[in-house]
């Protein structure tokens, strides 16, 4: 696709199309799950400026990678609530493993 990114990236536009071509009803699966992990990091760890960083990042990370930050974060929620930006952290470490810069190409 473009060069260019409005709110959210385009990047993984044509592997989910081919995702979702090959077999719809996992790839639809997979959205409604990543549906609910952005819900839940909204509500819990968006510190006002949060909000896109969340949605690209959970846009171009692979739902494997996501549920096991949410596992990780659960796990430390048990002891205390983590601050938003080690959560935030988490997720840069799995994009920088992944050669994912968590940046909207403008």
């Amino acid at each position: 696709m473009g060069g260019r990114d409005s709110f959210i990236s385009y990047r993984n536009v044509l592997a989910d199309n081919d995702k979702a071509r090959a077999n719809l009803k996992p790839y639809v699966s997979d959205l409604g799950k990543k549906k609910e992990y952005l819900d839940y990091f909204l509500k819990e760890y968006n510190d006002g400026r949060s909000k896109g960083f969340f949605c690209l990042a959970i846009n171009l990370l692979p739902i494997e990678d996501i549920g096991q930050i949410i596992a990780i974060v659960k796990e430390k929620e048990k002891h205390r609530k983590p601050e938003s930006g080690i959560v935030k952290g988490l997720f840069c470490e799995k994009a920088k493993n992944r050669g994912i810069e968590l940046v909207l190409r403008r």
